[in-house]
């Protein structure tokens, strides 16, 4: 599928809460927000129910197991890390469908030859 028709098909749009360290407390503990870092991305965002059922185990080459209840597809550009969260997920007129904070839990070049990004996403519990 040619970039165009996939940027096509990227109907809904998110906000990406990029993971930062603040200063450490007496503990010496740093402090963990997750400040917006874009908001208005566009991305396709599907519940994985056509593939298995949420919270469901996938298997990954890195990992021995991971626990995903969501699929958020996202331009090859985008500046998004696994440490990073998802929020604010809305259709077009702006509805929100999924509010978050959604944790990426992987993150796969899944076009090939860096065609698309497909995030496997989970609720923040």
């Amino acid at each position: 599928m040619a970039r165009r028709q996939f940027a096509a098909r990227l109907i809904h749009t998110c906000t990406i809460n990029q993971y930062t360290e603040g200063t450490a407390d007496s503990h010496g503990q740093k402090a963990i927000t997750y400040p917006a870092l874009a908001t208005g991305v566009a991305c396709l965002y599907m519940p994985e129910a056509h593939r298995l059922i949420p919270g469901q185990e996938i298997k990954d080459r890195r990992q021995d197991v991971l626990l995903s209840d969501w699929i958020v597809f996202m331009a090859y550009r985008t500046d998004v890390t696994e440490k990073d969260r998802i929020t604010d997920i809305k259709n077009a007129a702006g509805t929100v469908l999924e509010a978050g904070p959604l944790n990426i839990r992987l993150i796969k070049n899944a076009g090939g030859q860096s065609h698309h990004l497909e995030l496997h996403v989970a609720s923040v519990k």
